[in-house]
Protein backbone atom coordinates (compact mmCIF):
# COMPACT_ATOMS: atom_id res chain seq x y z
CA UNK A 1 0.00 0.00 0.00
CA UNK A 2 2.71 2.71 0.55
CA UNK A 3 4.50 1.61 -2.11
CA UNK A 4 1.70 2.14 -4.59
CA UNK A 5 0.98 5.93 -2.38
CA UNK A 6 4.84 6.53 -3.48
CA UNK A 7 5.27 5.49 -7.04
CA UNK A 8 1.69 7.68 -7.93
CA UNK A 9 3.12 10.87 -7.94
CA UNK A 10 5.93 9.62 -9.81
CA UNK A 11 3.93 8.11 -12.42
CA UNK A 12 2.31 11.56 -12.65
CA UNK A 13 5.02 13.30 -13.33
CA UNK A 14 6.66 10.98 -15.93
CA UNK A 15 3.11 11.03 -17.62
CA UNK A 16 3.48 14.82 -18.17
CA UNK A 17 6.81 14.76 -18.80
CA UNK A 18 6.26 12.37 -22.10
CA UNK A 19 2.74 14.96 -22.58
CA UNK A 20 4.91 17.94 -23.00
CA UNK A 21 7.97 16.55 -24.66
CA UNK A 22 5.72 14.97 -27.25
CA UNK A 23 3.28 18.47 -27.69
CA UNK A 24 4.09 20.17 -31.36
CA UNK A 25 7.80 21.87 -32.33
CA UNK A 26 7.88 25.59 -31.09
CA UNK A 27 7.30 27.65 -34.35
CA UNK A 28 10.76 28.20 -36.30
CA UNK A 29 13.77 29.66 -35.12
CA UNK A 30 12.76 33.09 -36.75
CA UNK A 31 9.86 33.97 -34.92
CA UNK A 32 12.10 33.49 -31.43
CA UNK A 33 12.20 36.96 -29.73
CA UNK A 34 15.39 38.24 -29.34
CA UNK A 35 17.62 41.00 -29.00
CA UNK A 36 18.93 42.58 -32.71
CA UNK A 37 20.19 45.47 -33.89
CA UNK A 38 19.84 47.26 -37.81
CA UNK A 39 23.62 48.43 -39.07
CA UNK A 40 24.13 52.22 -39.80
CA UNK A 41 25.86 52.99 -42.84
CA UNK A 42 28.34 54.36 -40.26
CA UNK A 43 28.73 55.42 -36.43
CA UNK A 44 30.45 58.68 -35.48
CA UNK A 45 31.52 59.09 -38.96
CA UNK A 46 33.34 55.65 -39.11
CA UNK A 47 31.83 52.13 -41.01
CA UNK A 48 29.99 50.32 -37.95
CA UNK A 49 32.47 47.01 -37.30
CA UNK A 50 31.77 44.09 -34.56
CA UNK A 51 33.87 45.71 -32.05
CA UNK A 52 32.49 48.93 -31.89
CA UNK A 53 28.92 47.28 -31.57
CA UNK A 54 30.12 44.80 -28.97
CA UNK A 55 31.38 47.92 -27.39
CA UNK A 56 28.66 49.92 -27.21
CA UNK A 57 25.65 47.34 -26.61
CA UNK A 58 27.38 44.93 -24.46
CA UNK A 59 30.40 47.24 -23.07
CA UNK A 60 33.53 45.32 -24.01
CA UNK A 61 34.54 44.80 -27.41
CA UNK A 62 36.26 41.79 -27.07
CA UNK A 63 32.61 40.30 -27.04
CA UNK A 64 32.91 40.97 -30.99
CA UNK A 65 33.22 37.16 -31.31
CA UNK A 66 30.02 36.35 -29.45
CA UNK A 67 28.51 38.78 -31.65
CA UNK A 68 30.17 36.95 -35.02
CA UNK A 69 28.89 33.61 -33.34
CA UNK A 70 25.42 34.77 -33.30
CA UNK A 71 25.05 36.22 -37.05
CA UNK A 72 28.07 33.79 -39.16
CA UNK A 73 26.73 32.44 -42.31
CA UNK A 74 22.63 33.89 -41.39
CA UNK A 75 21.22 35.13 -44.21
CA UNK A 76 20.57 38.84 -44.39
CA UNK A 77 18.18 41.05 -45.78
CA UNK A 78 20.06 41.63 -48.78
CA UNK A 79 20.76 38.24 -49.37
CA UNK A 80 24.13 38.21 -48.01
CA UNK A 81 25.37 36.66 -45.17
CA UNK A 82 27.99 37.58 -42.30
CA UNK A 83 31.53 35.88 -43.39
CA UNK A 84 34.28 38.12 -42.46
CA UNK A 85 33.68 40.09 -39.33
CA UNK A 86 35.93 43.15 -40.75
CA UNK A 87 32.88 43.33 -43.02
CA UNK A 88 29.55 44.39 -42.50
CA UNK A 89 26.41 45.92 -44.59
CA UNK A 90 23.74 48.91 -44.02
CA UNK A 91 20.74 47.39 -43.19
CA UNK A 92 22.00 43.99 -41.88
CA UNK A 93 20.45 42.79 -38.68
CA UNK A 94 22.79 41.68 -36.17
CA UNK A 95 21.32 39.67 -33.29
CA UNK A 96 22.58 40.25 -30.16
CA UNK A 97 23.80 38.47 -26.84
CA UNK A 98 20.53 38.42 -24.26
CA UNK A 99 22.59 41.22 -21.86
CA UNK A 100 22.62 44.08 -25.37
CA UNK A 101 21.58 47.35 -24.29
CA UNK A 102 21.31 50.37 -25.54
CA UNK A 103 18.68 52.57 -27.34
CA UNK A 104 19.33 51.23 -30.67
CA UNK A 105 18.56 47.41 -29.51
CA UNK A 106 15.67 46.20 -31.10
CA UNK A 107 13.79 43.35 -29.58
CA UNK A 108 11.66 41.22 -31.05
CA UNK A 109 11.31 38.34 -33.89
CA UNK A 110 13.73 39.30 -36.48
CA UNK A 111 12.24 40.85 -39.62
CA UNK A 112 12.65 37.89 -42.61
CA UNK A 113 16.64 37.29 -43.33
CA UNK A 114 16.23 36.26 -46.83
CA UNK A 115 15.69 38.48 -50.05
CA UNK A 116 12.06 37.23 -50.18
CA UNK A 117 11.20 38.15 -47.03
CA UNK A 118 12.78 41.62 -47.20
CA UNK A 119 10.24 42.28 -50.65
CA UNK A 120 7.45 41.57 -48.21
CA UNK A 121 6.37 44.27 -45.37
CA UNK A 122 7.28 43.00 -42.41
CA UNK A 123 6.01 44.48 -38.54
CA UNK A 124 7.65 47.41 -37.31
CA UNK A 125 9.77 45.93 -34.76
CA UNK A 126 9.47 46.19 -31.08
CA UNK A 127 11.02 49.34 -29.12
CA UNK A 128 13.94 48.60 -27.50
CA UNK A 129 14.07 47.45 -23.65
CA UNK A 130 14.70 50.40 -21.14
CA UNK A 131 17.94 49.33 -19.65
CA UNK A 132 16.97 48.97 -16.11
CA UNK A 133 14.86 45.90 -17.42
CA UNK A 134 17.23 44.18 -19.67
CA UNK A 135 17.35 41.59 -17.45
CA UNK A 136 13.70 40.59 -17.42
CA UNK A 137 14.03 39.63 -20.92
CA UNK A 138 15.80 36.69 -20.48
CA UNK A 139 13.13 34.33 -19.48
CA UNK A 140 10.99 35.87 -22.48
CA UNK A 141 12.95 34.23 -25.11
CA UNK A 142 11.33 30.62 -23.82
CA UNK A 143 9.71 28.67 -26.67
CA UNK A 144 6.06 27.82 -26.11
CA UNK A 145 7.04 24.33 -26.14
CA UNK A 146 9.26 24.62 -23.07
CA UNK A 147 6.90 26.67 -21.25
CA UNK A 148 4.14 24.33 -22.02
CA UNK A 149 6.93 21.50 -20.81
CA UNK A 150 7.59 23.40 -17.15
CA UNK A 151 4.04 24.43 -16.79
CA UNK A 152 3.02 20.71 -16.75
CA UNK A 153 6.05 19.33 -15.12
CA UNK A 154 5.56 21.77 -12.41
CA UNK A 155 1.62 21.17 -11.77
CA UNK A 156 2.24 17.21 -11.96
CA UNK A 157 5.03 17.77 -9.21
CA UNK A 158 2.45 19.80 -7.42
CA UNK A 159 -0.52 17.23 -7.49
CA UNK A 160 1.78 14.72 -6.90
CA UNK A 161 3.01 16.15 -3.57
CA UNK A 162 -0.46 16.53 -2.91
CA UNK A 163 -1.34 13.53 -3.67
CA UNK A 164 1.37 11.95 -1.28
CA UNK A 165 0.99 14.08 1.51
CA UNK A 166 -2.90 13.02 1.81
CA UNK A 167 -1.67 9.49 1.33
CA UNK A 168 0.99 9.52 4.49
CA UNK A 169 -1.82 11.18 6.74
CA UNK A 170 -4.16 8.56 5.89
CA UNK A 171 -1.25 6.00 6.48
CA UNK A 172 -0.85 7.70 9.68
CA UNK A 173 -4.23 7.80 11.24
CA UNK A 174 -4.79 4.13 10.71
Amino acid sequence: MVAWALRAPLALSVAAALIGLSAAPAPAAEREYVKYYPVAAAYQGAPENLTEIAARFLGDGARSAEVFDLNEGRAQPNGGSLTDPARLDAGWLLRLPWDAVGAEVRYGPLPGGSPAAADSPSPAPSPAPREDHAMATVGATRSGGEVTLLVLVTVAAAAGAVFLIVRIRRLLRT
